[in-house]
């Protein structure tokens, strides 16, 4: 569940950087992390990127694991969680929230 959540929250910094940045949006995850690590903001979205990728592979095998180890009840829990996180990307990818001419 919390690598659901983190990668529901970390897709919205990543896809909404350029409009946050436009927008002169000083705490995006990105400028923080630049700021913390001394880096760009560019180094900030490749580590993030990096990250978003190595918890994509553990949330895949951590819910192979669990619907091995629970056939009962964890199969239907993690396809919810996995509809979840492909829903919210594809609703990012779509939505005019995260463009550059969008919501707010």
């Amino acid at each position: 569940t919390a690598l659901a959540v983190d990668l529901v929250a970390v897709v919205n910094d990543i896809i909404g950087l350029s409009r946050d940045l436009q927008r002169g949006d000083s705490w995006v995850l990105t400028r923080v992390l630049a700021h913390h690590q001394g880096t760009s903001v560019q180094q900030g979205l490749d580590r993030m990127v990096q990250q978003f990728h190595s918890d994509v592979a553990s949330f895949v095998a951590l819910a192979d694991r669990l619907r091995v180890s629970d056939p009962d009840t964890m199969p239907a829990y993690i396809t919810i969680l996995e509809e979840l996180v492909a829903g919210h990307l594809a609703w990012t990818l779509s939505s005019p929230r995260y463009k550059i001419s969008g919501w707010h």
